[in-house]
């Protein structure tokens, strides 16, 4: 049985946080790129195909959406941290 394919990486940008606090310096929020594989059909894989053999390599097909990461106390984030170690994965948490 076939399983969804997970996200499998977020690019941080305009990082300017340290355990949710704003650096004075830059004033800015955490941002995130959430990539994740791409729902293609057939006709697209088919063309993604032939430029893998054109190319002579493996072709990723993602899509990223921007989030805004949660500004976190180190409390917070600490018990982020402890999850993340406890269950295997990482984890962010978003501004609502």
């Amino acid at each position: 049985q076939a399983q969804e394919m997970p996200i499998f990486f977020i690019c941080f940008f305009r990082l300017s946080c340290y355990a949710g606090k704003k650096e004075p310096e830059t004033g800015g929020d955490i941002m995130a790129s959430v990539c994740g594989y791409s729902k293609i059909g057939k006709q697209q894989l088919e063309t993604i195909d032939q430029l893998e053999k054109e190319l002579g390599t493996t072709i990723l097909a993602f899509s990223c959406n921007d989030v805004l990461a949660a500004q976190l106390s180190k409390e917070q984030l600490g018990r982020l941290q402890a999850l993340e170690q406890e269950i295997g994965v990482s984890l962010i948490a978003l501004s609502s």
